[in-house]
């Protein structure tokens, strides 16, 4: 567990605080606010999306601040940000500001996106897995749990989660008993700070990045392990191996096997057990707290169904008696798993193992007598079968494929992190993964005995859709930015930029126009993260993935996306941008036959690329309507040519053979006419007139 101890504060003996750090203004600055000294790192504050800096608060110097800069490949909870920035809770920790500023890095100056922080008082009431704060129990039950109740309760009407309560994120000033204070909870991937021990049974399985943004009672699940932690004076089951106090939860349940032999007062042994019950239906909800606060005794409820399997099952060299730690150990041993299956009497006994109920059902269409031992099933199939057995086995569960254990809420980081690491293996499974006949599959298992959970199957389904899509705007990159809304654009055109919304996005490919950009204005990235933010993009991109458009077209339907952009973002002029989209278009004046015509076009497109107003520049071309213009008076010229051109060859048909010199006459004076009349018509149309 990460300590958040704050060192940069020096007690001083007088009991307030020295901040050495923080003498001269130096730094980066944030609208004369706040500044970011990033010559010195707060490694101790770190988080799994953010390095942490020295910082100053300009306009307030008696303020102690700290800087977070975020990673831009890393999703955090800008959700849970900004609505702290908008509505501050007062025992909650949350940005004071946000900003994007350049900060200087080993690859040059870059922009990053920052949170300036008010450092909380006191100190974490851990350090590591240790108490550093005396506790006792008037100090938790009269301050620190109705302070963190409070809190949440403020929180989770906003319809938001903490998904970071831990003892060492929280915060006590000793000179003050009513300062307890909750820690960051939206700088990285929700849970991602977690030890398993805080996270409830169905979420510890999955990865740490991935275990999801969760339910109240997650929050409620944490804070459980909190207090119990808090009157224990150490993290519970530090003494255990991560696989030992698994194991042990499963088997005497988490409240159990984190108490250990220790004793709780009467009160707060209620109060943990109800936090801590694994049974989602037997869990103490925020009503139950509430009444456990004003001292009066929570309703039991019953449970579920167990997870014990009807006979124990011995796989790779483990007895098994619960399901889920079965399906952990299959997905983890694969290709014994697939040697365990082969066999058609396994199969029958699993069946039997589970029972006759929905979920043997689901076996039994899934594994089909010698399934896993067909010569015709390849690797991968093996372990898209092995994926829905795991999740049959674990259905509220995470998905588990070729190594991976992700919360069904927890694919967006999940899928980040796949494109960070930009490794092709792991891309071409996350496909496999995301086609909507695994992951789908996946999600409908999951969802089937959980009629609350629709949703998100729902959601999973639909962009494993668009997933399934190759072409622009859709496949991998679609369901990143459809999963991930305040993700930074990952187009290698924005190396250096963070580029989250529609403003950034034309803000820099105005900055991208400026320098000349080489490869274009359009890119998967680019394509992908205008169609999940822009819902009438889709038709636009189709345009420009279509074949034998031609350049020029392809950069009317470039101006048309980008004009609705802008219209929607309400950014200011985009001279550059509307510049180099001007220049991608002006070939397209070749294909207008009348000379007024061409001429009138390319006048409009400069005059409106000067405004860099992309809607009006969309507006004034209107090319379409000058080809068909075009078009059909260079038809009626054509007809109105053949015409005269018959009346010429007409008139110098023969005469009176009797009177050659008068024929040839005729006929030298109409051929000459004709060519006149022939000559003045053609200038006359090719006028445009």
């Amino acid at each position: 567990m990460a300590s958040a101890e704050p060192i940069t504060l020096i007690p001083d003996e007088s009991g307030g605080v020295e901040d050495a750090a923080f003498e001269e203004p130096s730094g980066r600055y944030l609208g004369g606010r706040f500044s970011v000294q990033t010559e010195a790192p707060l490694a101790h504050l770190d988080t799994p999306g953010a390095a942490a800096y020295a910082a100053q608060s300009l306009a307030e110097p008696g303020r102690t601040v700290y800087a977070l800069v975020h990673n831009p490949h890393i999703p955090h909870r800008q959700h849970v940000a900004e609505s702290l920035v908008a509505n501050p809770i007062s025992c909650m920790t949350g940005p004071l500001a946000q900003e994007v500023v350049v900060i200087p890095t080993p690859a040059g100056e870059q922009e990053r996106l920052v949170s300036f922080i008010e450092l909380p008082k006191g100190k974490p009431l851990f350090k590591g897995n240790a108490a550093a704060v005396p506790m006792t129990r008037e100090l938790l039950t009269d301050n620190i749990i109705p302070a963190l109740i409070y809190g949440l309760v403020t929180l989770h009407d906003r319809g938001l989660t903490h998904r970071a309560i831990r003892p060492d994120n929280i915060y006590l000033a000793l000179d003050d008993p009513r300062s307890a204070t909750l820690g960051d909870g939206f700088s990285a991937p929700a849970g991602a700070t977690y030890d398993p021990v805080y996270e409830t049974l169905d979420r510890c399985f999955a990865e740490t990045h991935a275990r999801g943004e969760g339910e109240p009672a997650d929050d409620l699940y944490a804070l459980g392990v909190t207090v119990l932690a808090l009157v224990l004076g150490r993290s519970p089951g530090a003494d255990k191996s991560a696989k030992e106090l698994l194991e042990a939860r499963v088997a005497q349940g988490s409240f159990r096997a984190a108490m250990g032999n220790a004793k709780l007062p009467h009160a707060l042994h209620k109060l943990v057990r109800g936090l801590m019950a694994d049974d989602p239906r037997q869990r103490w909800q925020m009503s139950d707290v509430l009444t456990w606060i004003d001292g009066h005794e929570a309703d039991s409820r019953p449970g579920l169904a167990h997870w014990a399997l009807s006979q124990p099952t011995r796989f790779a060299g483990v007895r098994h008696h619960d399901r889920r730690l079965l399906a952990d150990a299959l997905a983890c041993n694969a290709d014994l798993a697939f040697e365990f299956f082969s066999d058609k009497n396994t199969i029958t006994w699993l069946r039997s193992l589970i029972g006759g109920d929905v979920v043997g059902e689901r076996i039994e269409k899934l594994l089909t007598a010698g399934l896993f031992g067909s010569q015709r099933l390849g690797t991968r199939a093996r372990h898209m079968e092995l994926a829905k057995i795991c999740q049959i086995l674990h259905p509220s569960g995470p998905f588990r494929y070729y190594g991976w254990s992700i919360a069904s809420d927890g694919l967006g980081p999940a899928v980040a992190r796949v494109f960070h690491g930009q490794d092709r293996t792991q891309l071409a499974r996350l496909h496999e993964l995301m086609s909507e006949r695994l992951i789908g599959k996946l999600a409908e298992i999951a969802t089937a005995g959980n009629p609350g959970a629709g949703g998100i199957g729902k959601s999973i389904q639909a962009v494993a859709r668009l997933a399934g899509r190759s072409t622009l705007g859709f496949g991998l990159e679609r369901a990143l930015y459809q999963l991930n809304p305040r993700l930074s654009c990952l187009s290698q055109k924005f190396a250096g930029k963070v580029v989250d919304t529609e403003v950034r996005l034309l803000t820099a490919l105005d900055q991208v126009s400026e320098a000349g950009a080489k490869e274009g204005l359009m890119d998967r990235h680019i394509a992908a993260f205008c169609a999940s933010r822009l819902k009438q993009s889709e038709p636009l991109i189709r345009r420009l993935d279509s074949d034998g458009s031609g350049a020029g077209k392809t950069a009317l339907a470039l101006l048309e996306l980008f004009a609705r952009l802008q219209q929607k973002a309400k950014v200011e002029a985009l001279p550059h941008l509307a510049s180099a989209l001007a220049a991608e278009i002006k070939p397209l004046a070749r294909s207008l036959r009348f000379k007024n015509r061409r001429e009138q076009f390319l006048a409009a497109l400069d005059k409106a690329a000067k405004s860099g107003d992309l809607a009006r520049m969309h507006a004034a071309l209107d090319f379409a309507k000058a080809e068909s213009k075009d078009r059909e008076e260079f038809s009626r010229a054509a007809q109105l040519f053949a015409v005269i051109e018959a009346e010429r060859k007409k008139l110098g048909r023969g005469l009176d053979p009797h009177n050659a010199q008068a024929a040839r006459r005729g006929q030298q004076i109409a051929a000459g006419l004709a060519t006149l009349i022939l000559f003045a018509t053609v200038i006359y149309v090719m006028k445009g007139l």
